[in-house]
């Protein structure tokens, strides 16, 4: 399996830019099975509100970033994973679609915990995802503040989403493991920002902080106790 990560540093609001900037970095990419894209990954994140937000929200299916990503995994013959924000009947969505390699939108997740920054414009999602992608596997699926408890008020041992990664108990008289993974990947677009905490650090001491923070949030239950 071989998945790549384009991380870069979107501008706000310069979508076309920013697939144009995307691509160049693509280009010599050696085939991979999926490719992840960030949070918000063409219209950039800080925005302040639903005012600001609102031209650049997208359905998921026909909107730009729709677009990129079908054409993108059609070139690429890989699975494409891409946040952006979504408008839909229910309301706006801080949203990650799914392009399969045939140029089709096989699913969508909305952010389940939102970040003070989403607060301003989003709805919350309904719960944290998972999908099943023929030739990958099971994938839970998640949006940056989906590891981190909720609100920031949560109980830090919580561990919502690593919870929501294992199937549900076995009955009593089955046989097995009492916890099951219910996925074999996990899916994550994060929009990677500095806390003034994190103001003094390299930009390598900065990935390796939010790199072990993001492994210590998705520890198994087992080990959260």
């Amino acid at each position: 399996m071989r998945i790549a990560c384009l991380q870069f540093d979107p501008k706000l609001g310069r979508v076309a830019d920013n697939q144009a900037r995307a691509d160049e970095l693509l280009r010599d990419l050696p085939k991979s099975d999926v490719l992840v894209l960030p949070e918000m990954a063409f219209t950039g994140y800080a925005f302040t509100g639903r005012d600001e937000i609102l031209p650049y929200c997208e359905d998921p299916e026909s909107g730009p970033t729709s677009s990129w990503a079908r054409n993108t995994a059609k070139r690429l013959g890989s699975h494409v994973v891409c946040g952006f924000p979504e408008r839909a009947t229910g309301g706006l969505y801080n949203a990650m679609l799914i392009a399969d390699p045939a140029g089709a939108i096989v699913h969508v997740y909305r952010k389940h915990f939102l970040y003070e920054t989403d607060e301003s414009w989003a709805t919350e999602g309904p719960a944290f995802g998972k999908v099943t992608l023929p030739g990958i596997g099971r994938c839970g699926l998640g949006i940056c503040m989906d590891l981190n408890p909720y609100r920031f008020t949560a109980p830090s041992g919580d561990f919502e989403f690593a919870s929501s990664l294992f199937a549900p108990p076995l009955a009593p008289g089955e046989r097995g493991r009492a916890e099951r993974l219910a996925v074999d990947f996990v899916l994550l677009s994060n929009a990677w920002l500095r806390s003034p905490m994190d103001l003094g650090m390299s930009d390598a001491e900065h990935t390796a902080h939010l790199l072990q923070y993001w492994a210590y949030r998705l520890r198994p239950r087992s080990a959260s106790r």
